[in-house]
């Protein structure tokens, strides 16, 4: 996602491409922040949401593990059910397995939420979710007392239960080969992805082992400059 003229967007494509699948023109500079704010946005809430309705199904009895496979093969499937799951025991290899270390920091998000509140006053454009989940990440940042995952707000906020299956070994990984399972299981191991997530940044998901990064590393490093009128929304 990136802002500025179309002759800088074209001449910065080649080495964008090393660094992400695809190159989304969004329009002048400043478009591809507006584009990052609006997705970290909505991945607050998704994770929020997810969050909100595993915690219920666990209260109620529900393994999060069975509860996310019928969530994953239904409508309310998205990233933070099947790639970031934030319940223990349902994932390995995602912040939720590691007692939240490492991954993309709460206190990273509550920042896109400010920002985010402060785009939305600019524009006069109402944003009830986004306020109410800035008031949940504020409130994972205070009763966590330290640097966590953004998907502890399964744990700080809904005082979400982990799954009775966390020490079962077949506890799925965050990515998965092949094509993903739409149909249901009632084995633990259906649940995955084709996907994986940036360990520090989760809206940037891939499908390599970094090569093109390094790839891009290299170039970047030995171009002569960059081309005037070109921004690029790139998470920190």
């Amino acid at each position: 996602m990136c802002g500025g003229s179309a002759v800088a967007v074209a001449a910065a494509r080649p080495l964008l491409l090393l660094m992400g699948k695809s190159v989304q023109h969004l329009g002048d500079a400043g478009a591809g922040q507006v584009a990052k704010i609006c997705n970290n946005l909505a991945m607050a809430i998704e994770m929020a949401a997810i969050s909100e309705a595993l915690a219920l199904g666990a209260a109620a009895g529900l393994d999060p593990v069975r509860l996310t496979a019928v969530i994953n093969t239904s409508s309310a499937r998205c990233w933070a059910s099947e790639v970031y799951n934030p319940v223990p025991g349902v994932m390995r290899g995602v912040p939720a397995a590691h007692n939240y270390q490492p991954g993309f920091n709460a206190a990273l998000m509550a920042k896109d939420l400010r920002i985010a509140m402060q785009l939305a006053g600019a524009a006069q454009q109402p944003l009830p979710m986004g306020e109410k989940a800035a008031q949940l990440y504020q409130q994972v940042l205070e009763a966590s007392g330290e640097p966590v995952d953004f998907g502890a707000i399964y744990k700080y906020v809904y005082n979400g239960k982990p799954s009775s299956s966390s020490s079962n070994n077949n506890t799925p990984t965050s990515s998965k080969s092949g094509g993903n399972d739409s149909s249901s299981s009632s084995s633990t191991s259906s649940i995955g992805s084709t996907r994986q997530y940036h360990s520090s940044n989760p809206d940037r998901t891939t499908d390599t082992t970094g090569e093109r990064q390094q790839g891009a590393n290299k170039q970047l490093q030995t171009a002569d400059k960059q081309p005037q009128g070109l921004q690029t929304a790139v998470d920190n």
